[in-house]
Parts: structure tokens; sequence; C-alpha cells
């Protein structure tokens, strides 16, 4: 609204703050330090792989959730941090002193509006989303020690089930850790979760060329795969090109911070996922004594069971085919899911 022009701004905004006082303020080095927080905001959607052993259908599942999830994604931090730079500039009183949601340039661009019944709306929906982040980070974490325990790398305690098949022990840990670390007075937090992010992107990438290799070493086509990337692993190779100049920049920022000297505290506060990282991988192989695995010794035989279901689903829909869908319901069922 603010950038189409309401009365309060007194006119449409365009892109003004881009020249006045500029979009990118500290030049290179500042858009380098913004890929923590984005980092740090983004982060979440590999999530569908912790969940998807839990649903009914896990093919179909992930399949209808994948292309919504990419939009959702693309209009909530793309589209949205677009209009917030048309309508905030860096150097906003509010942007720079405040703390909290009063320091959210969503809240600061409703108040520059003059719409401050809306800036307490925003604010309760921010409230809960955090609330919504914060139980999803219980059941995720709760998922993983379970994981963890069903492979041995940690207690079996951990993989303890009631009648629903919840981990309860994992959940109660998680629960009091993630509560307790809520409160801890943490300036650099941000900068662990991002780099640690970047670090579990280019693990996936990775694992997904390795995966494209062992199909191809063992004859198998991947169009016979449930569903596929046509640009795999071409963008993995990217991906993981962009990771490492981000990494380097990042590590280049945590030795000549902003505004202070270099130090080993604010190099080990602001890039100490990475190091440790490193340590727990060489400890990790050291300790279990594993080795990597040849593509044609990788073992996909976990995938025959859901490739007999399916095979039976499409037999199934072939002789009942489901009534066809308007061009509206199609469009919807890709955004929406």
């Amino acid at each position: 609204m603010a950038s189409g022009g309401i009365a309060a701004t007194g006119g449409p905004l365009v892109f003004h703050y881009w020249k006045n006082p500029g979009g990118f303020n500290n030049g290179l080095k500042g858009i380098c330090a913004s890929f923590i927080q984005a980092a740090f905001s983004f982060g979440g959607g590999d999530y569908i792989a912790i969940i998807a052993p839990e649903v009914k259908e896990p093919r179909e599942t992930v399949r209808a959730t994948i292309g919504p999830l990419f939009w959702r994604m693309a209009s909530f931090f793309v589209l949205n941090i677009w209009l917030v730079g048309m309508v905030v500039p860096y150097n906003d009183v509010d942007l720079i002193n405040k703390s909290g949601t009063l320091a959210s340039p969503f809240v600061i661009a409703i108040k520059r509006a003059g719409i401050m019944p809306l800036a307490h709306v925003l604010n309760a929906l921010i409230f809960l989303t955090v609330l919504s982040c914060g139980i999803t980070s219980i059941y995720i974490a709760s998922r993983c020690l379970s994981g963890l325990s069903e492979l041995k790398l940690i207690h079996p305690l951990f993989d303890k089930k009631d009648k629903a098949g919840r981990p309860y022990l994992a959940l109660i840990v998680s629960t009091t850790l993630g509560g307790g670390l809520c409160y801890l007075n943490c300036n650099n937090t941000a900068a662990v979760v991002g780099i640690a992010g970047f670090i579990q992107y280019a693990l996936v990438y990775n694992n997904l060329i390795r995966f494209r290799m062992g199909l191809k070493a063992q004859g198998i086509h991947y169009k016979k795969l449930s569903f596929y990337s046509r640009c795999a692993p071409y963008l993995q190779y990217i991906g993981l090109v962009f990771i490492f100049l981000i990494l380097a920049a990042e590590f280049y920022l945590s030795i000549f911070p902003f505004g202070a000297k270099p130090s080993a505290s604010n190099f080990f506060a602001s890039y100490l996922a990475a190091p440790l990282f490193i340590f727990d991988y060489f400890a990790y192989k050291w300790w279990f004594k594993t080795k990597i695995v040849k593509p044609i010794d990788m073992d996909f035989s976990a995938a025959a069971y859901f490739d007999y279901e399916e095979q039976c689903k499409a037999e199934e829909t072939m002789a009942n085919p489901p009534p066809k869908l308007s061009l509206w319901k199609k469009v919807l069922a890709k955004v929406i899911g």
C-alpha cells in the first residue's frame, strides 16, 4: 500500500529510498553481512525430509508440498523484502535504535503509513509465527534425536516411544533444552545458525550429486524416480559454488568485522559453526571407522516397497481415472497444495 501511494506517504514511494539514502549500505561488505540474517530467516524448507516418514503417503505428500512451498517462500521472502526496501530506508531511526518487533521493517513500514492498528495486528502475527517456529523446532529436534538413536549414534533411550509412536524422552529433552536456550542472551545466535544453515544446504547438494552418481553407476535412470529435478546435478554444483563464496565472505567478515578490530573471540562467536562441523565430521569418521561409500555400492533397496506401492496406485488410477480438474484448480493445487 505504501509503495502504491496511500495518503500518509505523500504519494508513491517507488524506488526513492534506493537513491536517497541509497539501496546498498556499506557496499559489498554490507551485502555479505546480510547473508547471515537471510540464512537465519530462510532455513526450514529441509524439514520436509524429516516430516515425510511420519505422513501416511510420503511420496504423494512431498510431491504435493514442494511446489507450493517454493512459491510461498519466494513470495514471502523475495517479494516482501523487495517491497520493504522500497518503503523503509536503511537509516530509519526505528530500524537502528529499536529492538524486537519494533525494529521490524514491516512494522516500521505500517507505522510510516500511519496505520497503527495494523501494526498491532502484525505484531500479533509475528508472535504467532515465532510460537509456530518454536513448536516446529521442538518436533524436528525430537525426531532427529530419535533417528540418531535408531542409527545407534546416541543412547537408545532417546528412541523410546509411547503407544502413539511419539518419542517422549526425545520430546522432553528437546522441549527443556530448546525452551531454556530461548532465554540465552547471545548476540551472535543468528551468525551461528546462519553458517550452520549454509553448511547444511551444502551437504544436501552434495548428497543429491552423489545420489545421481549412484543411480548412474547402477544403471538406474533418474526419470524412473517419483519426482526429480531436470536440472540436476548442475544446479547443485552451482549451489555449492555460491555457498563456498558466501562462506568465504563470512570468514572475511568474522576476521574483519564492522566497527571492531580483529579478535579470536569475535571470529569464533561469528564463525563457530564451520570449525565445529569440521571437527564433528572427522571425529565421527575416526570414532565409527566409516568410509565414503562408492556409487556402485550404494543401497537403494529401501525404496523398493514404495516403488511397489506407487505402481499399485498407478494401476488403480488407470483402471478408475479420477475426474479431470479445471485449469483454475490445477493452478491452485500447484500454488497452495
